[in-house]
């Protein structure tokens, strides 16, 4: 390897976006060559901001806001940072602008705003470089939602480098800034996390040093390829394996593409889902307008629930046994409110495990501990009843940001009610239990569902043009839910069959359903359903439907899209079907109750889209109501409108076929003058009609399907004697 020095121009690029990663570390190199060698700023190169006085400064207003409060750790971070001194404004910013850009799982604009915050604090305006601007548009790594929601974490531990940094001997900070191994010791010595540490790693010496900022990926990695004994340190290892792989493949390698990958991790789509006698997680709320509460959990080690006017209760108790005693001590509460408390009781005496995991919430903040002990039965000299379980929180003094959070789980978080299961969302919370936040970069695989957007291999198989299918695919991946609506023929259904598994990558994620007059919620969703009990009774289990299922399969699989196919859907009653369904097809970052499961908080995963088709055959397309177009974008598919327009002549030439059928086709929809009653092309396109010379097989599709369609479409105005003399095969073929 030629000798390096901090920020050294690549000469191998990791990430498969190679323009993106060279814009990162050619805009990474401005920021550290100049603040960490010349102590000068990137923004504004006359300033001198990174020394070490603005650094004490930055570490101080961190300190400070990590201290506790009423706000989140940002929104105290902003407040303490605005009564600081000019030039520790702008060095927060300019942590703040090396700490996002790497990140392929940021927005450009949220990078942007992020710095452009603190700059606006300024005196003096100072602007991001236009060229560190496009700069945010790149990305190498995912660096996980750990990552993001303890960006108090990442602040602290770049300031502290840059604190020590500023006062290392001018040797010691020359030989740093040339040597990777020397500039790792000075990083590693620092107090910072870890995570931090290996992303700052990698922008200086992008040579020597992994892309990864997760340390349990680089061991992983390490143990997975390394021959002979591991070394003490895993970077040195990683290097050598880098080296010999590389070698071998002739090319540059990342150990997230699925060769390597397969070796060492295993993916989400393969990890079992939560069983009843498995870890669970659960949101508790301190009791309402009684302060301090919360406090008390976290200095103590505990969780409680309100049972002021419960009798003594314990562990093991049936839900039977809890809802009767409920029944007696809450009689002067509603109906609804007693159902609550049953819900309550029950999951926090007997649901709730030792090692589940509890969150709780005030404001913006979010507290994480694990349940240590069984419940119990409290009643304290002063105050109310309470059930309580014991708890190891493991961030009393450094909550994180809701804010960073899933849109899903923070809507559950809104929530309510006082106890509520979040077992769907533990792959999320887990991560965030480590004093050390592992994040999972997955250089190849993004942290959200992302549909495969290549319209133009899908297009030349259907013989669709590219433009228009290329628009489709990027409205059904902003708005979640489409509608493909026309005539019979169309090919409406195909193009939902063909599209859907083209898009996730996996047939597997793909299920279809057929609405129809009688389809109900129970049917679709969620609903009790019979069964033969003991002795010849009837007992009634709630069982899942096509869209709960789907939806239960894609949150555990968050990484990759799902998809729900719904044939005829203007043929049921979409507010009877849908329920309190409807409201989330618009609000996917709210939670909804459920009709059958009590107590339940409900969200639509970002990663489930849904494609609606509907024939317009019968105009009740013009029935749909003003909410359900909202919630759906809709796509017209006609015979005389491009995209079905000349498809059949395509399909024909493609066969090397005759165009015969296809001058037919345009011959009867002049004929029946109709837009909306106009046949579609998909009668035709199937490749047995045309065996032969002769007309045999389109007699057969036109006796079959094309005359009947036609009478019922003049029903009352033709006789189907009078359908099948003006619109015969022999009058369309001897029509000029």
């Amino acid at each position: 390897m030629t000798q390096q020095s901090i920020g050294a121009r690549p000469q191998r690029l990791h990430s498969s976006d190679e323009r993106g990663e060279r814009l990162v570390l050619e805009a990474a190199r401005q920021v550290l060559r100049r603040g960490l060698l010349e102590g000068r700023s990137a923004f504004s190169p006359e300033q001198a901001i990174w020394t070490a006085r603005n650094a004490d400064e930055v570490v101080q207003v961190t300190e400070a806001a990590l201290s506790g409060g009423t706000k989140n750790f940002a929104a105290r971070f902003a407040e303490k940072i605005r009564r600081a001194s000019p030039g520790a404004i702008q060095l927060a910013a300019e942590c703040q602008y090396l700490i996002q850009l790497p990140a392929a799982d940021i927005k450009p604009t949220t990078k942007r705003e992020r710095v452009e915050e603190l700059l606006a604090l300024l005196p003096t305006p100072v602007t991001i470089p236009a060229d560190l601007v496009r700069a945010c548009d790149g990305g190498v790594f995912n660096v996980g939602m750990g990552f993001k929601m303890q960006g108090w974490r990442q602040q602290r531990s770049l300031s502290l480098f840059v604190q020590k940094w500023k006062r290392l001997p001018a040797a010691a900070s020359g030989q740093a800034a040339s040597d990777p191994w020397h500039f790792k010791s000075v990083v590693d010595h620092g107090d910072g996390a870890q995570a931090m540490r290996n992303l700052l790693l990698y922008l200086a010496f992008p040579d020597t040093f992994e892309p990864i900022v997760s340390q349990k990926h680089k061991l992983d990695i390490r143990d997975a390829f390394v021959e002979g004994v591991p070394a003490p340190d895993v970077d040195r290892d990683l290097l050598a394996i880098r080296d010999r792989l590389e070698a071998q493949a002739g090319r540059v390698i990342s150990f997230y593409e699925p060769e390597f990958a397969v070796h060492w991790r295993k993916s989400a789509s393969e990890a079992e889902p939560p069983s009843s006698a498995q870890q669970r997680a659960w949101l508790i709320r301190a009791a309402r307008g009684r302060v301090g509460e919360l406090d008390s959990w976290l200095a103590q080690g505990h969780c409680s629930v309100d049972a002021g006017k419960l009798t003594p209760v314990f562990p093991g108790m049936s839900r039977a046994e809890i809802e009767a005693q409920v029944e007696a001590d809450y009689a002067f509460t509603s109906y609804s409110e007693r159902l609550d408390r049953v819900e309550e009781f029950h999951g926090f005496l007997n649901r709730m495990s030792p090692d589940d995991i509890v969150v709780t919430t005030r404001n913006l903040e979010l507290y994480l501990g694990r349940v240590t002990g069984p419940a119990e039965y409290s009643e304290p000299p002063e105050g109310p009843v309470r059930l309580r379980r014991p708890v190891e929180w493991v961030n009393p003094q450094n909550p994180a940001d809701v804010t960073g959070l899933s849109r899903s789980l923070q809507a559950r978080l809104r929530t309510q009610q006082d106890v509520i299961e979040l077992t769907q969302d533990l792959a999320e919370v887990l991560p965030l239990l480590e004093t050390e936040v592992e994040v999972d970069p997955g250089v190849q695989e993004p942290p959200t569902a992302i549909l495969n957007t290549a319209a133009e291999p899908l297009a030349d198989r259907l013989l669709l043009p590219r433009p228009w299918l290329r628009e489709l695919i990027e409205v059904l991946a902003e708005r979640r839910q489409i509608v493909l609506y026309g005539p019979p023929g169309t090919g409406k259904t195909y193009l939902a069959k063909e599209l859907a598994p083209y898009l996730t990558g996996d047939p597997q994620n793909v299920k279809l359903v057929q609405f129809h007059p009688a389809y109900s919620y129970e049917d679709f969703f969620e609903g009790f359903r019979p069964r033969a009990g003991a002795g010849g009774t009837m007992t009634f289990d709630l069982r899942p439907g096509p869209l709960r299922r789907l939806v239960d399969q894609a949150r555990r699989d968050p990484g990759r899209p799902y998809v729900l196919i719904i044939d005829e859907l203007n043929r049921a009653n979409l507010a009877s079907v849908f329920g309190e369904l409807y409201f989330l097809l618009e609000h996917r970052d709210e939670a909804v109750e459920l009709l059958y499961s009590a107590g339940e908080s409900f969200t639509l995963p970002e990663n489930v889209y849904l494609i609606g088709t509907m024939n317009t055959a019968d105009r009740s397309v013009a029935l749909v109501d003003a909410a359900m177009r909202r919630r759906f974008a809709f796509f017209g598919l006609h015979p005389q409108e491009e995209p079905v327009q000349g498809l059949l002549r395509r399909w024909l030439q493609d066969k090397g076929l005759p165009g015969t059928a296809a001058d037919l086709l345009h011959t009867l929809n002049q004929r029946i003058d109709d837009y909306e009653a106009a046949i579609g092309p998909s009668y035709f396109m199937r490749t047995e009609l045309y065996r032969g010379d002769d007309l045999a097989g389109l007699e057969r599709v036109w006796s079959t399907s094309i005359i009947p369609l036609l009478e019922e479409y003049h029903y009352g105005q033709l006789s189907p004697v009078e359908v099948r003399e003006q619109f015969s095969l022999k009058q369309m073929l001897s029509s000029p």
